[in-house]
């Protein structure tokens, strides 16, 4: 099993003039669905040569992926238990062959992520729990595994486009509390492992929010008209800015939800997250909040 990585490292030219560079960081998105089904993971110990190609390299930081789907679990979920448990058909083969990796290793009673969590820390490296907040399909509502019957149960709290039609990429909205309640939980819960961090990924697919009922009738309670039926000067910012309060009472609620087990581990848990790229701004607001992304209230 082997992982070829490849890179080039910019050395300044020497010169007493150069000026001193801080520490330098450099993390690695690690899919490990992927590296599980392709990669011929047979026994325990493969798990470790996954990651052996980080050791002395100049990676510092390793983003594990802590799941299949939003709700297919790469670790021992104590809301959703973990990927392969009950499912035994997949659409996908490679969904299949990592369900049986997990069978394998959850048989000889190990976790993945706390066998990378402890890999990582023995060999000087950060290991961030890297979770894709809305990576979910159609063929992921099932009754045959609990992330599947949770989908099934909110089906009717899907992110709707304005015509009220489904969005194209099958995402539940966030703007529902009981949705965010359980990525909050999620998270916690890989928190729990000792991870360095928690790299909450944005882009898998999005947008978190739109045109539901809920979010409709919170901003019609906020600003006094139904979004529906008007369109006044600034409508598009206003929208923008509504759609960004729900991602941002998520990482509220993530941070509260956080100081118990920051208690347990004697140190706070940063929380990372990505954005839309593209800095353009569009109604006086950077683009990325047309997605709900609003990074400068989360800093």
């Amino acid at each position: 099993n082997r992982v070829a990585l490849a890179g080039i490292a910019l050395t300044p030219a020497s010169s007493p003039e150069t000026p001193t560079t801080g520490e330098k960081h450099v993390g690695f998105v690690h899919d490990t669905n992927m590296s599980f089904s392709k990669y011929a993971v047979k026994q325990p110990e493969d798990v470790y040569s996954i990651l052996q190609p980080y050791v002395d390299s100049h990676i510092t930081h390793v983003f594990f992926g802590t799941g299949v789907g939003t709700y297919s679990p790469l670790y021992d979920s104590p809301v959703f238990g973990w990927h392969g448990q009950e499912q035994q058909e997949f659409k996908a083969d490679h969904r299949a062959r990592t369900a049986g990796v997990m069978r394998m290793l959850m048989k000889t009673g190990l976790d993945p992520l706390a066998m990378a969590v402890e890999y990582a820390h023995a060999h000087g490296l950060q290991l961030w729990a890297n979770h894709r907040i809305s990576k979910n399909h159609e063929h992921d509502f099932r009754h045959d595994y609990p992330g599947g019957r949770f989908l099934i149960e909110h089906r009717d709290k899907l992110v709707l486009e304005r015509s009220g039609e489904p969005h194209r990429q099958t995402i539940v909205s966030h703007a529902y509390p009981e949705i965010r309640e359980v990525t909050v939980q999620m998270l916690v819960d890989q928190a729990r492992y000792g991870v360095d961090g928690l790299y909450i990924d944005f882009l898998r697919k999005g947008p978190l929010v739109g045109w539901e009922p809920k979010s409709v009738m919170d901003f019609t309670d906020r600003h006094g008209f139904d979004p529906h039926q008007s369109r006044i000067d600034g409508f598009d910012r206003m929208w923008s800015e509504h759609l960004c309060t729900y991602p941002t009472q998520l990482l509220r609620d993530l941070r509260v939800a956080l100081e118990p087990v920051e208690q347990e581990l004697g140190r706070r848990v940063r929380i990372a997250t990505n954005v839309l790229g593209g800095w353009h701004f569009a109604h006086g607001i950077p683009a990325c909040m047309t997605e709900g992304h609003d990074p400068f209230t989360w800093a």
